[in-house]
Parts: C-alpha cells; structure tokens; sequence
C-alpha cells in the first residue's frame, strides 16, 4: 500500500523517486542513523537502502495514532548503522 501511495504522489510530480528519505520525513533527521540520510525513496521502496527487510517490534506501536506509529517503527529500525551494503 505504501508503494501505491507514493507512486501516486510522484506521478503527480511530488517527490520523486530520488527524493531523499529525510525530505520526506524531516523528524527522523534527529532519530535515525546518518548512513540512512542519502537514501532515496526508490531505495527504500525495493530493498536496497540497506536496512533488515522486516521492522522489528512493530507491534509495540500498534495503539498509537497512524503516523506517529509509522515514524516510530522507523526510528527504532533506523538507529543502527545499515547491516548490508546499500545497492543502486
């Protein structure tokens, strides 16, 4: 669903698939680990930005108000430096 959604957008002409997570979600700046700054959507989107394919714990964030959940599944996923070397 994520994907659609955001193929939707930049079909519309905003982002773009180059577009850098960070632009998107400037609140992980401070959260997330730097090595995820650079990251595009495109990476992200098929598995190339260099993080565990699953998120961890994600149910300890279901109670929450949607977007707040979704940012704090990908603050806690995102503290660690990448696992796997990022691909194009």
């Amino acid at each position: 669903m994520t994907s659609v959604l955001l193929a939707s957008m930049v079909g519309a002409g905003e982002p773009t698939w180059d577009t850098s997570l960070i632009d998107v979600l400037p609140e992980l700046k401070g959260n997330g680990h730097r090595d995820y700054h650079a990251i595009t959507l495109w990476r992200l989107l098929t598995h190339r930005a260099g993080g565990e394919a699953n998120a961890e714990n994600f149910w300890v964030y279901l109670e929450m108000e949607l977007k707040k959940c979704r940012l704090a599944i990908l603050e806690a996923n995102l503290k660690e430096p990448p696992v796997r070397k990022q691909g194009k």
